[in-house]
């Protein structure tokens, strides 16, 4: 009944809108001119509001001269950057989907940082900052970060190549290589990388066991070792003035090595230790992706008509060998050791088409989008019996999944008075999903339909003033790997498995903004969460076994944050700071699954400052800083507060080269202490992260560097996830 009032809402809405007086600019031609005098104009960065999503226009300013596009975004407002994660966009409460030209990137985490740091940033022309995605988008792509590059004007090579070593606890090298040709009609780029990463890190595990009062005590120790290698290809051909077919292709492995030593004990609620032992567990894998993208577009900016094919593809591969052993005192003599070998292939397939035109006067997009995923993981387990590694029958296994999503969209805008734009839409996602465990063929099937609407309301006061109101409903299937119920070993009393009962989380998110003066953003937002995925675990003969699993019960989240971006002394200083309160109303949880947290607030700050040409000297600075509040969130808390410092000096010579060196928190050794709490037990760990420490870089940029926007290449080349086909 809720989603058929709400639908209703939205009908009405648009409308009553929809019926006020045309108005014959479309967004398009609003969008292009405003960038056009934004250029003319000067070379500050300005930041503005659109209709359904914020710009930051950067072209020609002193913010992307010697610089990567990873530190572009770092100054640019409403944007969080976490090295190992990702993006975060302000008031979106998971990271952020990368686009660049419209076309959504594979690369995620420390793959995504390390593709971003190899792209000059004087390639860019702006930023799109988009924190409620129309229909057009994935149902999972909660916040969307749109990169608009240029393209070359004259005929040529233009790149760079750049070295770099890190030092933490551990030390890490990287090379990274971008090139980039333009002749006639036909433009390519080309990224490479190549690297090993080391990282040594240092956890406390605690786990408290309610029925007996005792805890399960992991003291761990895990060095970290991934060799990379890989590497993009873009290519483009412009057919005619209307006309532009193109591919891309994208290549990466990496040799994943993982190595722990855990001391294990059981403390009695009197503090008397029982059971010590130790153990050792030693994983090492390989990992292939091979990706491809072929699109063909249509724009005919005479009459803003458009049309747009993709066909996206993903193989990703991923052989580990896990071995784990229990030791009293030489790690030679086990007491019990099990080995589990993995082979997970994984088959994405992606087709959408997307067509827009004017519609009286309306704008119209529609498109469609079918999507498949195959996921194969074969499932190996051999125990020790004191000689051989002997399989294990009784739980060797494979797990197959098999997603088919179908999805269709509707989007309808409209601008009234030249200062209201409405734009409302609609996506239908079809989904079936069939698993199957060989042993014994036990089978799941999943087949629902979701209707998922969108309304955005953007009233430009003036200039300076520009209030957005929106409405969304999304959903986020649970990843494959998460429906995976095949077990994995920290030590003898901890076990973490899937779980093929997951249901997807549906979300509904009401969102206001307010920019004033295009330096200061108020954001807030409410949303709804049901059947939210989180960890939880049960226990079973002495074993506790970790799994997600979706909550029961609402949980209302609130928000409520403040962006400032402001350039002064002719804009050599770029100060970006942003400040957010987050409530969670999580009381109807906590009692159906008994899980006795409290509500709570969270607190998020973020401050950067960078200051460019110090003094005339032709070096730059920047400081980054952010702040995280002890909270409580769900069924997991953040027991102390956190704070992260980085800073950075370049400077660029006149033959091309550049140096940069940098560090992270100089003041203090980066911990986070949290604990997930369950029914039956709860988990508190304090990891010492590898986190802390210096960084010096070198490169080397040759070519050409003469280039213009183009209007061309911003075609949309829908791209697939491995791993989560959300639509």
């Amino acid at each position: 009944m809720k989603i058929k009032i709400r639908l209703v809402f939205v009908v009405l809405c648009s409308n009553l809108v929809f019926s006020q007086k045309a108005n014959q600019d479309s967004l398009f031609h609003l969008a292009e001119k405003q960038l056009q005098e934004v250029i003319i104009k000067g070379k500050k960065p300005v930041f503005e509001t659109k209709s359904d999503r914020f710009v930051f226009n950067v072209e020609g300013s002193s913010l992307v001269e010697g610089t990567n596009m990873l530190n572009v975004l770092q100054q640019t407002p409403l944007i969080n950057i976490d090295e190992n994660q990702g993006l975060n966009i302000l008031g979106v409460n998971s990271m952020a989907v990368v686009y660049i030209n419209n076309r959504k990137s594979i690369l995620t985490g420390t793959d995504l940082m390390n593709y971003l740091k190899t792209m000059p940033a004087d390639n860019i022309v702006k930023i799109e900052i988009i924190t409620s995605p129309s229909a057009k988008y994935d149902a999972s792509d909660a916040g969307v970060i749109n990169l608009i590059l240029k393209r070359l004007e004259n005929e040529g090579w233009k790149g760079n190549f750049s070295m770099n070593n890190e030092q933490k606890r551990k030390n890490s090298q990287n090379s990274n290589a971008y090139l980039n040709y333009h002749k006639g009609k036909f433009t390519q780029s080309t990224t490479f990388h190549i690297g090993e990463n080391r990282m040594l890190t240092y956890n406390n595990i605690n786990n408290l066991i309610y029925s007996t009062g005792t805890t399960q005590r992991i003291d761990a120790t895990i060095l970290n070792k991934d060799f990379h290698i890989g590497g993009t290809h873009s290519m483009d051909y412009e057919l005619n003035e209307n006309n532009l077919i193109g591919a891309v292709v994208e290549l990466h492995t990496n040799l994943p090595k993982i190595e722990q030593s855990n001391s294990n004990f059981t403390l009695s609620n009197t503090g008397v230790v029982t059971n010590p032992y130790f153990s050792n567990s030693q994983s090492d894998g390989q990992a292939k992706m091979v990706a491809g993208n072929l699109f063909y577009k249509y724009n005919n900016n005479k009459t803003n008509r458009s049309f747009e094919t993709n066909f996206d593809w993903v193989y990703h591969n991923m052989y580990n060998n896990t071995q784990f052993s229990t030791y009293q005192s030489n790690p030679n003599i086990w007491d019990y050791a099990n080995s589990i070998g993995t082979d997970e292939s994984k088959r994405n397939y992606a087709l959408r088409l997307d067509y827009a035109q004017p519609l009286g006067s309306y704008n119209l997009e529609i498109g469609a989008k079918s999507n498949y995923l195959n996921l194969d993981s074969p499932y190996n387990f051999s125990l020790w019996n004191g000689t051989n590694f002997i399989n294990d029958t009784n739980k060797t296994n494979a797990f197959k999944y098999e997603e088919f999503i179908n999805a269709g969209y509707l989007n309808l805008s409209k601008t009234f008075f030249k200062k209201l734009n409405v734009k409302s839409g609609l996506r239908v996602e079809n989904t079936d999903i069939k698993t199957l465990q060989e042993v014994n063929s036990v089978k799941s099937n999943q087949n629902y339909t979701n209707w998922l609407p969108y309304l955005n309301l953007n009233y430009k006061f003036n200039d300076n003033h520009n209030l957005t109101l929106s409405y969304k409903k999304s959903i986020w299937r649970p990843f494959a790997n998460e429906l995976n119920p095949f077990v994995f070993f920290t030590n003898l009393e901890n076990v973490s498995t899937g779980n093929p009962r997951l249901l997807p989380r549906t979300k509904e998110k009401y969102q206001v903004s307010y920019t004033i003066y295009k330096s200061f953003t108020i954001f807030s937002y409410y949303q709804n969460m049901k059947n939210l995925i989180n960890s939880s675990a049960v226990k079973e003969n002495e074993i506790l076994i970790r799994k997600p699993q979706n909550l029961n019960g609402n949980i209302d989240e609130y928000y409520l944050g403040l962006s400032v971006n402001k350039s002064i002394f002719k804009n050599k200083i770029n100060i970006n700071s942003t400040a957010g309160l987050i409530y969670f109303n999580t009381n109807q949880v906590n009692t159906i699954d008994n899980l006795n947290l409290k509500s709570d607030y969270v607190g998020r700050v973020n401050f950067n400052i960078t200051y460019n040409n110090i003094l005339n000297t032709g070096i730059n600075l920047g400081l980054y800083n952010s702040f995280v509040t002890a909270s409580n969130y769900i069924n997991y808390s953040i027991n102390k507060p956190s704070l992260r410092t980085t800073f950075e000096f370049s400077k660029e010579f006149k033959n091309g080269f550049e140096v940069e060196f940098g560090g992270w928190d100089p003041f203090s050794i980066y911990q986070w202490e949290s604990t997930f709490y369950a029914p039956e037990a709860s988990f508190t760990t304090n990891i010492n992260r590898d986190l802390r420490g210096i960084y010096f870089s070198v490169i080397k940029k040759f070519g050409n560097t003469k280039s213009k926007s183009s209007k061309k290449t911003e075609s949309y080349k829908g791209r697939i996830w491995s791993g989560n086909s959300s639509e």
